[in-house]
């Protein structure tokens, strides 16, 4: 037999969240960064290119359960910390950034 159950509170706030967290991005970076979430809840941002809009580079990946957000390019490391700042000064606990590149 087949149970059919649905999504726990617990899931419904982390559901929220991410979407609260996503558009937090969109405002602060939107003008810039493609902001999507991917299947796992987690948040990518990619640079928008004019000259060439099929290629998406993801540079920040946000984990929202971990509160950590990895760069992949130490050009964006300032923008990581300033939107790392915007999601704390918005009510949520202190952010990690990972630098997730060779220096």
């Amino acid at each position: 037999m087949v149970k059919i159950v649905e999504r726990s509170f617990k899931e419904l706030a982390e559901k929220e969240r991410e979407s609260k967290l996503e558009n937090i991005a969109k405002m602060f970076l939107g003008e810039k960064f493609e902001v999507d979430t991917t299947p796992l809840g987690n948040i990518a941002l990619s640079p928008k290119k004019i000259d060439e809009p099929h290629i998406a580079i993801v540079v920040y990946l946000i984990y929202p359960p971990d509160n950590k957000i990895r760069v992949n390019n130490r050009d964006y490391l300032e923008e990581a910390i300033k939107l790392a700042e915007a999601y704390e000064s918005s009510g949520e606990p202190e952010f990690t950034i990972k630098k997730d590149y060779d220096e």
